[in-house]
């Protein structure tokens, strides 16, 4: 297959961009060295790096065990770099013996920096582009394992998240940045502006825009729109001062064969052949269009008539026409610099809804990119739901896993991280990945919470985050033992197949975060019968305004008790559907048929 080189040059500079806008440089960061010091002292190496790698060095954000003068500049050039093999491979690199691997016999990170082995994981954007590595390095040689090598790819999953989240909330800031400078060039016509910001909605804003205009300066006013505006059901948009008359409008710009539309010079401006149309009157293009259109124009008006370009982005979206009172003088100079603010002011209205909407999908790819593909757990049936607030475009801490272990049992896990905004996705991406690694270190409830609660600081600052673990144990005659340590999150419901659901009565322990004190996490233990369904969610699913948390808590109940006998698959979704959630709070749920 032949490559494109300008393929390959555009996805290198996108990802050097993405680089710069993790705001990342050679200064220490506190999550990175964090991250850093993790993999030396999980992985038992000399050096642990976090390595990013822009057009003309690698920089270590994080860096635990480096010699001077490296410690101090955090920094090399590409000559010296390993980590520039992670980039262009795309794959975890390990070198047990520099000597022997002609990548690096005569590689100057060996020759300057003493690099004899190495093991580096690749950290990627939410484009699958490599940032940098993940690396640990020894000054003599050794032989990686396969464990060392699955732990070091959890940490660079969760220093990914890290990235990912950076990078999204530097794109939300330049999004942001952009709809308010635009914002702000609305001043001119500061009625006209205040009516169209009372919503959201492009095409209620372009009405808004159209009942000023045909009071204070036209008798009658259309906007058009091509095809680029696809997410406007509506190509036409008109007012006449007279609102008895808008019926009238109406049918002269959908009428076949006189369609305003399709004027000539409407279709002129459109197409970008004509500038502007300044006319002291509509007759020529009324006496094209036949008598009976004439007749119909006369009572609409036919004063003087302005029609401008309304231009997104450089390209014309469509166009804006203004139809003046016949008693009135010619339009001239000045009423064109305003028709064509006004075009602008149309133009805003779908930049801030694109501008909007792209706010919105960063938030929630970077939400969905941070859950976990579930391990296939057959015969036990698993279904899971994420559902972002429907309000507003921050993103919640909302999280779930499924852990398969060795010896058949499972570890499942919920939890929530406190807040509305990227850093709490982030937190959420860190205490997810630290949970799934102390989970295969201890299958104990109780034990994970605990190991999260002592790195609580370096994964959620001055977050606090809720968390359930359930260790389910299956039994030779069938049924289950059900182990839940709970910091602070509501309790499983348990459905069963042959009785009522009903909550499980576990402990409810402190918090995960860095000011809640040091008190042991406790372990409750239950059996459960087969076929019976564990179900576990977040309080987004049940809390709403103007209802106590137990009346929610009932209508859970109820909702799982009449799908007791449904399939699993599909079950989280019927289950939040019949709740009808606020949408003020992200959701997650997991359920397990056991």
């Amino acid at each position: 297959m032949v490559t494109d080189p300008t393929d390959v040059s555009n996805d290198e500079t996108s990802r050097l961009i993405a680089v710069e806008r993790t705001g990342l440089t050679n200064e220490a960061d506190e999550t990175m060295e964090r991250l850093a010091a993790l993999v030396a002292r999980l992985l038992g190496a000399s050096v642990g790096l976090v390595s990013l790698v822009d057009d003309r060095r690698q920089f270590f954000p994080g860096q635990l065990g480096l010699d001077s003068p490296w410690s101090d500049d955090r920094q090399t050039p590409l000559s010296q770099s390993l980590c520039r093999i992670v980039v262009d491979t795309k794959t975890m690199v390990q070198i047990d013996d520099a000597a022997l691997d002609e990548r690096a016999a005569t590689h100057g990170a060996r020759e300057v920096l003493g690099v004899q082995s190495y093991l580096g994981a690749p950290l990627l954007d939410v484009d699958g582009r490599v940032l940098g590595s993940l690396c640990a390095i020894e000054p003599k040689a050794r032989m990686w394992t396969a464990d060392e090598r699955q732990i070091l790819a959890d940490l660079a999953f969760g220093a990914s998240s890290d990235l990912r989240a950076r990078i999204a909330a530097t794109e939300a800031n330049i999004a942001r940045a952009e709809a308010e400078r635009a914002r702000h060039r609305v001043d001119l016509m500061a009625e006209v502006t205040t009516a169209m910001l009372r919503t959201l909605d492009p095409a209620l804003s372009i009405a808004a825009m159209l009942d000023v205009v045909v009071q204070r300066l036209a008798t009658w006013a259309m906007v058009f729109l091509s095809e680029e505006v696809d997410e406007m059901p509506n190509r036409a948009f008109v007012r006449h001062r007279d609102r008895q008359l808008e019926p009238l409008l109406t049918a002269m710009t959908a009428a076949p064969g006189f369609s305003l539309y399709d004027m000539p010079l409407t279709q002129s401006v459109l197409a970008g052949t004509v500038e502007s149309v300044v006319l002291d009157r509509l007759s020529a293009q009324v006496a094209a269009t036949g008598r009976s259109a004439n007749d119909v124009f006369r009572r609409l008006g036919l004063g003087s008539t302005l029609i401008v370009p309304i231009h997104l982005n450089s390209v014309i979206i469509g166009v804006l026409v203004l139809v003046g009172d016949p008693d009135r003088d010619d339009s001239d100079v000045v009423d064109l610099t305003v028709a064509g603010h006004l075009a602008q002011r149309a133009s805003m209205t779908f930049d801030h809804a694109r501008l909007y909407a792209r706010e919105k999908r960063v938030a929630s790819e970077l939400q969905h990119s941070l859950l976990p593909v579930l391990a296939d757990v057959d015969p036990v049936g698993v279904d899971v739901v994420y559902m972002a607030a429907s309000h507003g475009v921050d993103v919640g801490g909302d999280w779930y896993d499924l852990i398969a272990l060795a010896d058949g049992s499972l570890i499942a896990m919920i939890g929530d991280v406190t807040g509305h905004s990227i850093q709490a996705a982030a937190a959420m991406g860190r205490v997810q990945v630290a949970a799934r690694i102390f989970a295969s270190m201890s299958e104990k409830p109780a034990d994970i919470l605990d190991r999260l609660a002592a790195v609580a600081g370096g994964l959620l600052g001055d977050l606090l985050a809720t968390c359930l673990v359930a260790h389910l144990i299956p039994r030779p005659d069938g049924s289950w033992t059900v182990r839940v340590a709970n910091a602070g999150h509501l309790p499983p419901l348990i459905v069963h197949p042959g009785a009522d659901p009903e909550f499980l009565d576990v402990f409810n322990d402190a918090l995960i975060g860095p000011p809640i004190g040091g008190d042991q996490r406790r372990t409750a233990h239950f059996a459960v019968a087969t076929g019976s369904t564990l179900f576990l969610y977040t309080d987004g699913l049940i809390e709403h305004r103007l209802e106590q948390i137990d009346d929610g808590m009932q209508r859970l109940r109820m909702a799982a008790m009449a799908e007791r006998s449904g399939p699993i698959g599909g079950l989280c979704t019927r289950i939040v559907t019949a709740m009808n959630p606020s949408g003020l709070d992200d959701i997650a749920c997991i359920a397990l048929r056991l």
